[in-house]
C-alpha cells in the first residue's frame, strides 16, 4: 500500500551575508566563500525544477542586493521567499532590529515582477 509523505523543503540562501554578519569576517578570502552560495542556489533550482518540487527560500536582504538575478530566478520559478534579516546578524536593540527588518524588507521586495515580496520573518539564528 502506497503512503503519502509530505516534506517541507526550505533553504537559507545566506551567501556572503553570513560571513559579513554572523562571523564578522573582514578577510577577502573568508568573505569570498559566500560567492559559492550563488552556485549552490542555481544547482538547487535546477534540481527542484527537474523534480517539479516547490520550496521556500529564506534570503537575507544583503543577498537579495548582491545576487538580484538569482533571487529573481527563485521567485520566477514559483518558490516562496521568506524574510531573513539583512546581514544575517543579531541586532543589539529593538530599534536596531526594526531598522534591519525594514532594510531587509526593502531589499527583498525589489523584484522587477513584484514577486520578491517578503513573507513571514525567520530570525537569522
Amino acid at each position: 500500500m502506497a503512503k503519502n509523505v509530505t516534506v517541507c523543503l526550505t533553504f537559507d540562501f545566506d551567501a556572503i551575508s553570513v560571513w559579513i554578519g554572523t562571523f564578522h569576517a573582514r578577510s577577502p578570502s573568508a568573505i569570498s566563500r559566500g560567492e559559492f552560495g550563488k552556485v549552490g542556489a542555481e544547482r538547487l533550482l535546477t534540481l527542484l525544477r527537474e523534480r517539479n518540487l516547490p520550496s521556500t527560500w529564506f534570503v537575507p536582504g544583503h543577498t537579495a542586493d548582491a545576487f538580484p538575478a538569482t533571487v529573481e530566478a527563485i521567485a520566477a520559478a514559483g518558490h516562496e521567499i521568506g524574510h531573513h534579516g539583512y546581514f544575517h546578524d543579531r541586532p543589539a536593540t529593538p530599534e536596531d532590529e526594526a531598522r534591519d527588518f525594514d532594510r531587509a524588507t526593502a531589499a527583498s521586495s525589489g523584484g522587477s515582477d513584484g514577486r520578491r515580496a517578503a513573507i513571514a520573518p525567520r530570525p537569522p539564528a
